[in-house]
């Protein structure tokens, strides 16, 4: 997901997201594989990455400069579109295999309907 962890509405999705994992432990064989990689454009320190994501272990932070962040989500297709960060409309994720392959996208939806989605996607992939 690209995201600007400055925006309140950034942090609202983070923890949408917290709770797409949380019922994800449903399928344990697939919560404990996943993970969240956000494409901070706003380039936080390690404070300020520490302060987002609470230290949680299952999200990733990714900090560069703006060009590389647009070439990583141009191949996702999740280019930010201008200065709206994080609205919902905007907060679909890409499920990615292990070997870094694009698998799915992951509508944003309620956060029960997202982890059956991806849970879903797993199953039928592997």
């Amino acid at each position: 997901m690209v995201v600007d962890t400055r925006e309140p509405a950034c942090d609202r999705l983070l923890r949408h997201y917290a709770l797409v994992f949380n019922r994800l432990a449903a399928w344990p064989e697939v919560q404990s594989r996943l993970g969240l990689t956000m494409l901070a454009y706003d380039q936080p320190d390690a404070a300020q990455i520490e302060a987002f994501s609470g230290g949680v272990d299952w999200v990733q932070i990714l900090s560069k400069e703006r060009d590389a962040l647009d070439q990583l989500s141009a191949q996702l297709g999740i280019l930010p579109l201008g200065q709206r960060w994080c609205e919902p409309v905007e907060a679909n994720a890409i499920l990615v295999s292990p070997q870094l392959t694009a698998w799915a996208l992951i509508p944003h939806e309620q956060a029960t309907m997202m982890a059956r989605n991806i849970a879903t996607i797993v199953h039928f992939v592997e």
